[in-house]
């Protein structure tokens, strides 16, 4: 048999569909389908008295049908006047059309949803109660919001993609259909979904469909980080396949790795600059402890055999002439040391500990020569690389030059600040010499040194009197 309610409407609507014909509600097949639906079913005249109230209706209104039949419906259920249901029930009966409502029942207190059809002489109703699906969709809606605030709010891009094949079956492409804020912020592409990834990037990869066109057939979920190189970006990707075994479409969750990949590139680079440095450091001081251990030490004794046979011809007739020999192996055995402390490292060491090291060093080569250090307050105590090794290298010099020539009791080394420039001074009690004599070697070197750290050197000397080196230099080259 047809479904009840429209074989009622048909027969509500047709020329039968008269007052003699109603009663056939109440009796026959019809009357028994009317009573098997699951829905809640009823009807009234133009004047909204009930003529049919089905089992269902009755059970949950709590009402028998012989209490309501010749009952107006709003008389006997008030509460429902002005109601959504009241509203649409009433359309139907005003302009003969079929209205729907889903409302919650002033009358049951739950959610319903009916129907109501018109016919000549009244209308008909169907409604059911549809609480457990508005709960259901209460609670799915709930779940949907939460699942959005969390898509929305995650630092990670999100996107679910439709994988784009050719001919042969191959990924080509894919189609972007949902992306959170974050995909916009980490790619750039604010308003990707429903584009191509070639529309958006006509540089893209192909080796991001492959991968991705993977998990979309195998439905194997992959993880990986990999360069884009069109959005100089790194990226660590995971990627799983939605829905069965046909379907196409891959969620992708996704960081932006960039910043870390570039520090830890950085911590590589300079992990291999410090192996680098002490490798080279550790070959400097090998080197070093050759020419200081071998050669330095063959020069020093060639350099004091030559002085011996000078001094020895001296007296004979032989008269070797061997100063300028013996001032150009000074100046070789000079330079050497100065590159064995070079090659060592030590202008690493803070300027002032260099010093005192070198202070105490001439001290033992002359134990009759007191040399005193003074640091005064402001000096720094560290100095740029080059700085310090130049005025390490004309202490050197003037020390030297004081302890082999002057015959100096007392020597003072001083380190102190005068308004805008650093003060090194070397002053000695030794004989002194005439300044306006030519000047020797070692004095053109220490002039040379001082202009290369843009310093100038002051020399004042007086026979029998002693003398006085000081070297200036700007306070902004300190280190």
């Amino acid at each position: 048999m047809q479904d009840p309610r429209h074989e009622y409407q048909r027969l509500a609507s047709s020329d039968h569909g008269n007052e003699s014909s109603l009663p056939q509600l109440h009796e026959g097949k019809l009357a028994e389908a009317f009573e098997s639906v699951s829905d809640a079913f009823y009807a009234v005249d133009r004047q909204w008295r009930f003529i049919y109230v089905n089992r269902r209706a009755q059970e949950l209104w709590a009402r028998s049908q012989e209490e309501l039949l010749g009952k107006n419906i709003w008389e006997e259920f008030p509460q429902a006047v002005g109601s959504e249901s009241y509203q649409k029930i009433n359309q139907a009966m005003e302009e003969g059309v079929t209205t729907e409502f889903e409302t919650v029942s002033p009358v049951l207190g739950t959610w319903i949803a009916g129907r109501v059809y018109p016919f000549p002489d009244g209308l008909s109703v169907y409604f059911q109660d549809i609480t457990e699906r508005k709960r259901t969709e209460e609670t799915l809606r709930e779940s949907e919001e939460r699942y959005r605030k969390l898509f929305d709010s995650i630092d990670e891009g999100f996107a679910i993609i439709e994988m784009l094949y050719d001919e042969q079956d191959q990924a080509v492409d894919y189609r972007i259909l949902e992306t959170n804020p974050a995909f916009g912020r980490m790619t750039g592409f604010a308003d990707a979904a429903g584009k191509t990834s070639l529309e958006l990037n006509p540089d893209a990869e192909p080796y991001w469909f492959e991968i991705l066109g993977r998990v979309a057939k195998t439905g194997e979920d992959v993880r990986f980080e990999s360069y884009a190189e069109a959005l100089d970006r790194w990226f660590d990707v995971y990627a799983s396949r939605v829905g069965g075994e046909e379907s196409r479409r891959v969620a992708i969750v996704f960081a932006d790795t960039t910043e870390r990949k570039r520090a830890e590139e950085e911590r590589d680079h300079m992990r291999a600059r410090e192996i680098e440095a002490r490798t080279q450091k550790e070959e400097r001081r090998r080197i070093a402890r050759d020419l200081h251990d071998v050669v330095l030490q063959d020069l020093a004794g060639v350099l004091q055999s030559l002085r011996l046979i000078y001094l020895q011809s001296k007296g004979s007739e032989s008269g070797l002439d061997l100063e300028e020999e013996l001032e150009a192996l000074g100046r070789a055995t000079l330079g050497l040391r100065g590159a064995v402390h070079d090659l060592r490292g030590e202008n690493e060491r803070a300027f002032v500990k260099s010093v005192e090291s070198l202070v105490e060093l001439n001290r033992r080569l002359t134990p009759d020569c007191n040399i005193e250090l003074i640091v005064e307050e402001g000096f720094p105590n560290r100095l740029g690389g080059e700085v310090g090794g130049e005025l390490l290298r004309v202490i050197r010099e003037a020390l030297t030059n004081a302890r082999h020539h002057s015959g100096a009791k007392r020597v003072v080394v001083t380190l102190k600040v005068e308004g805008d420039d650093l003060v090194v001074e070397i002053s000695d009690d030794g004989q002194g010499f005439d300044p306006e004599a030519t000047p020797g070697v070692g004095l053109s070197s220490m002039r040379e040194r001082a202009a290369k750290v843009d310093g100038r050197l002051e020399i004042e000397s007086e026979v029998g009197l002693g003398t006085s080196v000081r070297l200036l230099m700007p306070v902004q080259q300190k280190g």
